[in-house]
């Protein structure tokens, strides 16, 4: 052998002393380089000699060289390729989470290349896998049938792998029949799984009962749960409280989360600065959340929000009919005058009677009655109202809202009279109750009696006149009533 071309290999063999129509066809042999793929050409240039020892005596004499022409084809193995090679799952117990792999052949796609068989996939600890490839996988292709998974039946930290094997196959290719066993390709598969955080609210109606207007009242408070089981990894559970409106308020939150087991308030307010019965609703926000993931929303929870702001019970003697005038210059102090009237002109009265002067809501009205300092002035009527006995109130005798109890009349004879100035007052203690069992004294109310007698002689003003005549109408009996103005 003398040289090659065309990356033709041989194996520097020769002979010699090869006898007449004798073959040898192991000493010398020729190859391609298979270093590379593709199409393969070239020589190998075989020089001859005879050799006379032995024979003719004649020793060695050349012969014509001649060239050996080797072609052939080269073709590469497939190339198995996974990626990614590492997968980072995360869920909550009871998902279903996964993510595809692409299964590439990475060899050249020059037609020199075998295609790539799938021949297993295998999960292994936490992690799984499903699908399946379609078929063999040409040169520069990929597949990505195939999902891996992680376990969530159970919460914690989870790993595994997905081990994807492989051969190069070249039946359509190179033409070889036998497959070659490529070098498995593994996927690392890793995750935590977390136990969603689960609400429990036990209140969903605040009810601040019967308050009343301009009192402080304090905010009543919402108990949340995260009743979730402990487990290895648990979601915390986050929360705000929203949504009231008109005089209520929703406010707080959880805070950066309930642990599973623990518990946290939210709170609602009343503004109590207007009467009124009130209902509305607030909303409990909720979601679960972890470090990993986006938070999930939960059931909010809607919570019935309930008042009722009273006013204070407001007592007012009020004047119905009859001789006299009414005033008044306070809630507290009135006076019933009869004002000037001539001696021995008989008897003037006043009916009058108890208002709960006040719009609704309010409380009820009860009162007592402390008569000892009437002096000349007759009384009918003034018996105390609102109790069923001794500190024992009654809403069936109480006043409500703008009720007005009437028959009461107070009366002044002026036939057993002398001359001069008369005056005498009674005293209302008022109460005020509701069904909330609040009750409280109010201020205490006076109504005082004014009147003057004069000798005929006496020049009468024009009201005089006006009381002189009306007081000789006088009104034997009175009866209790009660008006509701509303």
């Amino acid at each position: 052998l003398t040289g090659t071309t065309g990356g033709v290999t041989t194996n520097g063999g020769s002979f010699n002393l090869l006898a007449a129509a004798d073959t040898d066809n192991t000493a010398i042999t020729v190859a391609i380089d298979t270093s590379s793929a593709g199409n393969k050409a070239g020589t190998a240039t075989l020089d001859f000699f005879s050799d006379g020892d032995g024979t003719s005596g004649l020793g060695i004499t050349p012969l014509a060289s001649q060239d050996v022409a080797v072609t052939g084809q080269v073709f590469r193995l497939a190339q198995l390729n996974v990626a990614p090679s590492t997968v980072e799952l995360h869920a909550r117990v009871g998902d279903s989470v996964s993510q595809t792999i692409a299964m590439a052949n990475t060899a050249a796609n020059d037609g020199f290349s075998e295609q790539l068989a799938v021949t297993g996939v295998a999960g292994a600890g936490d992690a799984s896998s499903s699908g399946a490839v379609a078929g063999l996988i040409n040169a520069g292709s990929s597949d990505s049938g195939i999902s891996v998974a992680l376990d969530t039946s159970s919460a914690g930290a989870k790993s595994g792998t997905v081990t994807v094997s492989g051969e190069s196959d070249g039946n359509t290719t190179s033409g070889f029949t036998n497959n070659v066993s490529l070098v498995d390709q593994v996927v690392n598969v890793a995750g935590n799984v977390y136990t969603t955080a689960v609400a429990q609210v036990n209140q969903t109606l605040v009810d601040f009962g019967i308050v009343h207007v301009g009192e402080t009242i304090a905010a009543q408070s919402v108990t949340v749960e995260n009743a979730a089981s402990s487990s290895a990894l648990n979601d915390v559970l986050l929360g705000s409280f929203s949504g009231a409106s008109g005089p209520f308020s929703a406010t707080g939150d959880l805070g950066l989360g309930l642990d599973a087991g623990d518990s946290g308030s939210v709170f609602a307010g009343l503004d109590t600065t207007s009467a009124g019965i009130f209902t509305d609703t607030a909303t409990l926000g909720l979601s679960s959340h972890n470090a990993d993931m986006a938070d999930l929303t939960l059931s909010g929870v809607s919570v019935g929000l309930q008042a009722q702001v009273n006013e204070y019970a407001n007592p007012m003697f009020d004047f119905v009919s009859g001789d006299g005038s009414l005033t008044s210059s306070s809630h507290t102090l009135f006076e019933l005058d009869f004002g000037t009237v001539v001696l021995g002109s008989g008897l003037f009265t006043a009916n009058l009677g108890v208002l709960n002067d006040v719009a609704a809501p309010a409380d009820l009205l009860a009162g007592l009655f402390d008569l000892t300092s009437a002096g000349a002035f007759g009384l009918l009527g003034f018996d105390d109202f609102g109790f069923s006995g001794p500190g024992i109130f009654d809403s069936l005798t109480a006043l409500g809202a703008l009720d007005l109890l009437g028959g009461m009349a107070v009366s002044f004879d002026s036939s057993g009279l002398g001359l001069g100035s008369y005056t005498g007052s009674i005293l209302l203690n008022p109460f005020g109750f509701n069904a909330s069992g609040y009750d409280g004294a109010l201020d205490q109310a006076r109504l005082v009696f004014t009147a003057s007698i004069v000798d005929g002689n006496s020049v009468p003003e024009p009201g005089i006149l006006v009381l002189f005549f009306s007081g000789s109408l006088f009104l034997l009996v009175f009866g209790r009533r009660r008006r509701m103005a509303r």
